[in-house]
């Protein structure tokens, strides 16, 4: 099936042109639940502060055009309900746990002018939610209940990333949680900034949100929540979470694994390591 835009078709994408990654993936929180575990390396990333998700979100798709040959890239569009997929009529297929995702065969430049606002920066950020080239070198994911994006790709790919200050990437194990670090490292700040901050597009830190499917920008629940991923539901106390040598801090509530180090942790009590 094709759809129209900017004046030309563009070919719809089905299950057959995902079945590499569909049923690839593993279950819990490393890396290759997002990515299959075919690549040579792994890295997360999200913007650091002070970088707005255009800088960013353009840094890493010029970053991926500069290590890839000329060809069609898939951009694969999360329905949650509440953002925009561009085609929203257009055949949905399934991918991880039966979530839906609108995939069209286009481009660097209509992944980073197709829609405004995703999961990852509420009213900001362009990038679609999955996306890859038609060799299959490389593979960008952002799952449903996570804050900051994943990649597959080369050695030199992810090298390239790392090494730039926009991208802010982090290269990971497949075995390792794909959580970032900042998760146990960034300092503390005041409801009425981080809230701030948030309006403005930029995040403190990622944090795994409550929820799923039709989730607000606040991390709140709305409608339908989305199949577990065996996470376990913990509020941190005063906002302060011991995590492997390393203190974390953020918002109150959270959902998803305790972080690295942490075996049980209940409210109102500091972790038991």
């Amino acid at each position: 099936m094709d759809v129209t835009k900017d004046g030309r078709s563009w070919r719809i994408g089905t299950a057959s042109d995902v079945a590499w990654v569909a049923g690839h993936t593993t279950q819990g929180f490393s890396i290759t639940t997002a990515i299959p575990p075919v690549f040579d390396a792994y890295a997360t990333f999200y913007p650091s502060d002070g970088v707005s998700f255009e800088a960013h979100e353009r840094a890493v798709v010029d970053e991926l055009t500069e290590h890839t040959p000329a060809q069609p890239w898939w951009l694969g569009y999360l329905d949650t309900g509440a953002h925009d997929i561009v085609f929203p009529l257009a055949p949905k297929l399934s991918l991880y746990w039966d979530w839906p995702y609108l995939l069209v065969e286009a481009g660097p430049e209509q992944a980073l002018t197709w829609r405004t606002g995703h999961m990852r920066g509420g009213e900001f950020g362009s990038l679609p939610d999955l996306f890859f080239p038609a060799d299959h070198s490389w593979l960008v994911s952002a799952l449903w209940d996570d804050t900051w994006t994943d990649i597959g790709g080369t050695a030199a790919l992810i090298s390239r990333l790392h090494r730039n200050p926009l991208v802010n990437a982090r290269p990971v194990g497949p075995d390792e949680d794909a959580l970032p670090s900042p998760y146990c490292s960034t300092p503390s700040r005041s409801p009425r900034e981080r809230s701030s901050r948030e309006s403005r597009g930029k995040r403190t830190q990622p944090w795994r949100r409550s929820g799923g499917p039709r989730a607000s920008r606040t991390g709140q629940a709305s409608i339908s929540p989305r199949p577990e991923r065996s996470s376990t539901r913990w509020r941190a106390p005063s906002r302060r979470v011991s995590c492997a040598g390393a203190t974390w801090r953020g918002p109150d509530t959270h959902s998803g694994p305790l972080p690295q180090g942490v075996r049980t942790l209940q409210v109102g009590h500091e972790p038991s390591l």
